[in-house]
């Protein structure tokens, strides 16, 4: 990470635009400090005060969803404070329509702001810029299972390796903050990583693994659990939890 010197924040690539799960931050701008800042602001405003909801969303009726969801509330401040124009589109207005968690409200495909929050993530990766780094540890191979395994990157239809190149000099997305020159970061997949595991990422983030004892079962499938479970006496009752 300190080879993203340039970027103090590094958010892990996910579905949407990142993953609010693995930020890496470290002493940057004032830019930076208010996206942090912001994405807590909505969490806890949504989970605090749902009614506010009706002043964000015109079209939103209680009951509100008032989604308090940190992953689509950090992409819609990503996008914020690259286009320099606030939006809630994608976190808030997304799920003020008829969804499967709440079926009342209009279709989303027929508002206005799907095609508003379609533009925006459009403007948002046209705005990014691709510095380079290497990556010492990267043989030039990919890892086992990946070869072939591609997804659409989001909005303007170019796609990315899911497993990420092998290749020791990678580029990454990254957009400035504000007039300062700091950036963020959209980490490549040997830095931060969503399954399947491999050696050559850095980190490995277990979210498709629901729950401890999912997490626990796959760390075991995969030999990366190292924690020495002992066996409850006969006269002590066995104990919950796991791994600290």
């Amino acid at each position: 990470l300190r080879l993203m010197r340039d970027a103090s924040l590094v958010i892990m690539r996910d579905v949407g635009i990142a993953n609010a799960g693995v930020v890496y931050a470290r002493p940057g701008s004032m830019s930076a400090l208010r996206l942090l800042d912001e994405v807590a602001w909505r969490v806890q405003l949504l989970q605090n005060h749902p009614e506010i909801v009706a002043r964000i969303v015109p079209f939103a009726r209680p009951p509100y969803y008032a989604n308090s969801d940190d992953q689509t509330i950090l992409d819609d401040v990503l996008v914020s404070a690259v286009l320099r124009n606030r939006t809630f589109l994608g976190s808030t207005a997304r799920f003020e329509a008829s969804t499967r968690y709440k079926p009342a409200g209009p279709k989303w495909d027929l508002l206005p702001d799907a095609r508003l929050l379609r533009a925006a993530r459009v403007a948002f990766w046209r705005a990014a810029r691709y510095p380079g780094m290497t990556i010492p540890w990267l043989n030039g191979t990919l890892p086992d299972g990946c070869g072939g395994q591609r997804y659409a990157d989001g909005a303007f239809g170019a796609t990315t390796a899911r497993c990420g190149r092998a290749s020791r000099v990678q580029s990454f997305p990254a957009f400035g903050l504000g007039s300062s020159s700091d950036l963020v970061g959209i980490a490549p997949r040997a830095l931060f990583a969503l399954m399947p595991y491999s050696d050559l990422n850095a980190v490995t983030h277990l979210t498709a693994a629901r729950g401890f004892s999912a997490k626990k079962a796959r760390l075991k499938q995969i030999g990366k659990w190292f924690v020495e479970e002992r066996e409850a006496p006969a006269d002590e009752p066995p104990r919950g939890g796991g791994a600290a």
